[in-house]
């Protein structure tokens, strides 16, 4: 069959359709995309990057590229209802609305109305004229902003009271207004305004004008209403569109671009791309995918995009023309686009989900459907043979072909789920199917072999098929790997999970111009294989690497070699070096114009051309590399908020530091407010999504962070000092911000680690160390004096000890005792001899022994006071008795004293208290008691004697008179000398009196513990 008969045949038979329009690369933001209203009248662009959109009941919205913020009556503005939007070189917004002007510096929106005009004040048109003045074309006639207030410049100009619907200040500074009757200008001359009517030089000129811009050349170009578009090169009025394209037409607004090309916003037939060297008119419609074919504002943006301010389909982006797309509306029979394949005759066939075949040839689509003879299902695989009939590959249903003779479905197909189809050099068709394995299909159809397990057959379910330069057969299974297969040997090579592939799961496989093969996986990206003896996997490319997906649906090289691969999330394009290593990967999805976004298996086509077709589930997208444009301008970057403890500025006591449009002045923070937050954002309007970021705090940190598209950082516990905020960022081609952003800030120190604090602390710490050393020098003469006083009290005290021990070891007691004992003994008495002289021996050792401690018990003292008594009773032939009695609650053993301090008061007694009158015949009594009174021992030694006062008299006479005052004083001063710190009395000496008369002696004796 010849392919002058096929392509007849085809010809008739999908002949007569109608045709459409290729989507270019627009994206439409609306309502539901967050804009305030679907009217926008005007559209323009801030020094921040920011856009704004004036509309018809919504206000101002203003567009970082991600989300709309709106601006309306409840914050300030003076109406809703916008018409006009300029920003002067203050960085002022001025806002034309129906109702009057309203201004917004950045932080707050001022008011502006005319005293006269309090009702209806529609603000049509701004202009700035060179010297930065503004002028109002309202409904009222021209105004200027002088100040605070609004000045009528109508008599000033020389026009009459009435609607100016534009106005313009050209290069020059004369100022044209364009009214609903024409257009004027006025100019300084000789010192006078000069008002010129060109309608009165041209009558085209008396046309309702709506806009005047000026171009490149410093022509006036003038929109009319109803009239098209005009142009003043300073001398003649013509029009632009001679072939009448803008005929009947009314102008809204002009642009003029770089390249000096005109793009010009209608009432009703969208926009015109008028280029003056060419002559030549574009026109983009709604068929096109602009948002509404009633344009009113037209403007580029800093990344070259066009935005177009429309009048019920919201705000429409105009990217270009790298990607085109196709949808339903175009023309296609359905959006979700299984298959593409361009045949031998140039047609481009397109699989879809339930509408059968489109067909698109010089820029018309036509159907082959149900209404044409073929079935509304799924088309998954199309190809051509050698002898150009057409097969698709459906699902469920096998292959249909398409000859000259119409559609037949090839029985021995039935019911098999075609997955892809793939062409020999020998003209051999290879088939994936799922379920019934791999087929080699030949001869128009007539021959269908299926590949046997005992060749090597992988799997029975399969995902793709792919035939290499080498004529080698490869395919993949759904769940069992890859598989090459040799059919010139009949062998088949296997390469699995187990053997190094990243999953089991193959999807897509393709080849690239070294003959290696890239196999794309469910979920677990892509494998480079090479062919030999055994396959090998030798690089593996998935999200970890950069991707923006690992879940990869189809595979295709560019004509600079780079791999582009589809996901779910769109495409990325992979630039590879020699050895496979990744260079960049950049990614394209709907803010890049791919609209279709998630692409289908394996559905692309390459032409010879370098135009690459994609199916997705939205339409096909067509990727024209030629228009691809590298991304020079770096992202516009603005920190937006600082807070402090997550509490933003402007809620804080430091809201002053904050300046319009996210500027700052320098913020001063004490010492406990150390905890700041930065909220950033860098506008891209080419491709909001490939911006990153990073930042780094001088006076904290040396090194830049990582890149990130994280847009807030956080950073606590700051010590004081000062501190700047560095933040960059940079777009998806790697253009950096030439100056960063900053934000500079101190944190004061704490009062006690200030200078003058330190240097207080300085000072008082040497005061401190001067005191310390004049208290220790102090002590340490106060302790030299202490053991100076201390020497001398333990040689006082030696002294006084000795001198005890000399009182109590007196040679005359002892005399008498040894003399008294020897008279016993001459009396042949030696039992009473020996017993006294055993008393008399321990009362010696005993006085000997305490006299080398410091302190003794009171047991002991009370025995050895006990001994002496003993003693002194029986030298002094029983003439006394003594009695001793204890009256404590501790046990005498733990109650420690000085020795020897009882023993002189006893001895005085005896010696001196019982010296009674030979006749009287009185038994001396002495009574010794001890009792424990106010922390301390209280002895009380009592005696029946004569008293003092007759001591006295005997003393006086006495061979002794020394005795008494020795005793009594030594051992008064032992008792001062071991309590110096005590002011209770020491020593007390009573006489007692019965009714006058003296009957004895007592001696109160406290000895504190």
């Amino acid at each position: 069959m010849s392919k002058y008969c096929i392509f007849c045949f085809l010809f008739c038979l999908i002949s007569g359709t109608s045709a459409f329009g290729q989507l270019a690369s627009f994206r439409n933001f609306s309502v539901e995309n967050g804009l305030g209203q679907s009217q926008v009248y005007s559209v323009i662009q801030d020094h921040k990057g920011y856009l704004w959109f004036g509309t018809r009941g919504g206000g101002l919205s203003r567009f970082d590229g991600q989300n709309f913020e709106s601006f309306t009556d409840r914050k300030g503005l003076v109406n809703n209802y916008i018409y006009s939007l300029i920003e002067d070189e203050k960085h002022r917004i001025w806002i034309g609305t129906n109702d009057g002007l309203s201004s917004y510096n950045g932080q707050k929106i001022l008011t502006y109305k005319h005293p006269k005009y309090t009702n209806h004040f529609a603000v049509f048109s701004l202009t700035l004229d060179q010297k930065q003045a503004l002028w109002l074309a309202t409904n009222h006639g021209v105004f200027k902003v002088k100040g605070d207030s609004l000045l009528c410049m109508n008599r000033y100009l020389g026009m009459k009271d009435g609607t100016v619907n534009a106005i313009f200040c050209d290069s020059k500074g004369i100022l044209w207004m364009g009214t609903g009757t024409g257009l004027y200008s006025s100019e300084q001359k000789d010192g006078k305004r000069i008002l010129t009517n060109h309608g009165a030089k041209a009558r085209v000129m008396r046309n309702a004008i709506t806009c005047l811009k000026e171009d490149k050349n410093g022509f006036i170009w003038i929109g009319t209403y109803g009239d098209g578009a005009y142009v003043h090169n300073r001398k003649d009025y013509y029009r632009i569109d001679l072939k009448r394209e803008l005929y009947k037409q009314t102008v809204f607004d002009l642009f003029f671009d770089e390249a000096n090309v005109c793009w010009i916003a209608t009432l009703n037939a969208g926009i015109f791309q008028y280029d003056q060297k060419t002559k030549e008119f574009t026109n983009y419609t709604e068929k096109n995918g602009l948002g509404n074919n009633h344009v009113r504002s037209i403007i580029k943006d800093n990344w070259g995009d066009l935005w177009i301010g429309t009048s019920g389909g919201g705000v429409s982006q105009f990217a270009g023309k790298l990607f085109s797309h196709y949808s339903v509306s175009s023309g296609l029979g359905g959006n979700f686009i299984y298959s593409i394949f361009r045949d031998s005759g140039g047609r481009l066939w397109f699989g879809t989900s339930q509408n059968g075949v489109s067909v698109y040839e010089n820029g018309n689509f036509r159907q082959l459907n149900v209404q044409t003879g073929f079935e509304a299902i799924k088309v998954k695989a199309i190809i051509e043979d050698n002898d150009s009939l057409m097969y698709f590959g459906t699902e469920g249903q096998g292959i249909g072909m398409l000859s000259a003779g119409g559609f037949t479905w090839l029985d021995e197909t039935r019911k098999y789920y075609v997955r892809q189809m793939a062409r020999d050099k020998e003209g051999t068709i290879w088939v994936a199917t799922s379920g019934s394995g791999l087929l080699r299909m030949s001869e128009q159809g007539k021959r269908i072999e299926r590949i046997s397990f005992d060749e090597g057959l992988l799997h029975m379910r399969l995902t793709c098929v792919y035939v290499d330069s080498r004529g080698l057969i490869w395919y993949g299974a759904e769940s069992a790997g890859l598989a090459c297969y040799d059919q010139q040997t009949h062998t088949t090579k296997i390469l699995t999970k187990d053997s190094g592939l990243s999953a089991d799961a193959v999807r897509s496989i393709v080849e690239d111009s070294k003959g290696q093969i890239w196999v794309g996986t469910a979920g677990a990206g892509i494998n480079c294989v090479k062919y030999g003896p055994k396959l090998k996997v030798v690089k593996k490319i998935s999200i970890e690497s950069g991707m923006y997906s690992s879940n990869v649906y189809l595979m295709v090289f560019d004509s600079n070699k780079h791999l582009i691969v589809g996901s779910e999330s769109g495409l990325d394009l992979l630039d590879l070096n020699e050895t496979n290593q990744i260079k960049s990967i950049k990614h394209y999805g709907k803010s890049d114009g791919f609209l279709g976004v998630e692409t289908c298996q394996n559905s692309v086509w390459k032409d010879t051309d370098g135009k690459i077709w994609f199916g997705t589930i939205n339409g096909a997208s067509c990727y024209n590399l030629s228009n691809l444009q590298v991304n020079k301008t770096a992202p516009i970057l603005s920190i937006l908020d600082v807070q402090l403890f997550y509490e933003s500025l402007s809620e804080t006591n430091y809201a002053d530091v904050i300046l319009p449009w996210n500027s700052y002045k320098t913020l001063h923070l004490p010492h406990d407010q150390n905890h700041l937050s930065f909220l950033f954002k860098g506008i891209n309007l080419k491709n909001p999504d490939g911006v990153e970021y990073s930042w780094k705090m001088s006076g904290f940190e040396n090194k830049w962070s990582p890149w990130t598209k994280e847009q807030r950082i956080v950073y606590s516990n700051m010590s004081p000092g000062k501190y700047t905020f560095l933040l960059r960022s940079k777009n998806e081609d790697g253009f950096i911000n030439p100056q960063p952003e900053c934000f500079s800030f101190t944190i004061s120190a704490p009062f006690w680690k200030t200078t003058w604090f330190i240097l207080l602390e300085c000072v008082l710490a040497g005061l401190f160390v001067w005191w310390i050393i004049w208290i220790q020098t102090a002590r340490i003469r106060r302790k030299a004096k202490q053991a100076q006083k201390d020497a001398e009290f333990a040689r006082n005290l030696l002294e006084l000890e000795q001198k005890a021990l000399r009182l109590q070891m007196n040679p005359h007691f002892i005399f008498n005792a040894l003399n008294s004992i020897q008279g016993l003994i001459g009396t042949e008495n030696e039992t009473k001899a020996r017993y006294y002289l055993a008393k008399f021996s321990r009362l010696m050792r005993q006085i000997l022994d305490n006299s080398r401690n410091a302190t003794i018990s009171l047991e002991e003292e009370i025995s050895t006071l006990e001994n002496y008594l003993l003693i002194e009773q029986f030298c002094n032939g029983n003439s006394f008795e003594y009695e001793i009695k204890v009256d404590l609650e501790t046990e005498l053993n733990f109650i420690q004293i000085p020795p020897m301090l009882i023993q002189p008061f006893v001895e005085n007694a005896i010696k001196h208290g019982f010296k009674f009158d030979p006749e009287s015949k009185k038994v001396g009594k002495i009574t010794c008691w001890f009792k424990e009174e106010n922390d301390g021992i209280t002895c009380i030694i009592r005696d029946n004697g004569i008293g003092r006062e007759a001591a006295l008299k005997n003393q006086q006479t006495s061979n002794e008179p020394q005795h008494i005052s020795r005793g009594f004083n030594v051992t008064k001063e032992r008792l001062d000398l071991l309590s110096t710190n005590s002011n209770t009395h020491k020593v007390r000496i009573v006489d007692l009196y019965d009714n006058g008369q003296v009957i004895g002696t007592e001696v109160q004796l406290f000895i504190p513990l």
